[in-house]
Parts: structure tokens; sequence; C-alpha cells
């Protein structure tokens, strides 16, 4: 929760949020939460909604109403 904040515009596609959450979690020797758990901790305490967005041909599922803080992928993604 370090690197997010709530941003009703925002959204992380899940890939580069469970890309930059593993990052943070090696570089702190932390054991990485799971998918069910993240998903609970993001709805209960950000209020996001899970979505989906086309990437050229592709959909990706995202995380809508948060982003990156200033910094946090280029430290850790």
């Amino acid at each position: 929760m370090d690197c997010i904040e709530q941003d009703s515009l925002g959204s992380i596609t899940k890939e580069k949020f469970r890309e930059v959450f593993a990052n943070y979690c090696f570089k702190h020797k932390i054991i990485p939460s799971s998918d069910k758990s993240i998903k609970y901790v993001l709805t209960t305490t950000f209020g996001v909604a899970e979505s989906r967005e086309m990437d050229g041909d592709f959909q990706k599922m995202c995380w809508k109403g948060i982003s990156f803080k200033q910094g946090c992928i280029e430290k850790y993604g």
C-alpha cells in the first residue's frame, strides 16, 4: 500500500500491479499475498473495481480507482 493511491480516473493492469507488488515484497523480504487477499484489501480499503481494458487486440484485466504513486514504478517495476 506504500506505492498506490486512490485515483478516481486511474487504472492499473493486474499484471503490472502483481509485478510491482512481487518486486516490492522481494526487496522488503515479505511473503507476497495471494490474489484473493489482494482483491479483498483493494476492494475494502481503496474501493477499487475490476475492469477490462483493450490493449490493441487483447483485453487486459485492470484495477480501476487506483494508481501508482510517483516514483514507484521506477523503484519496483
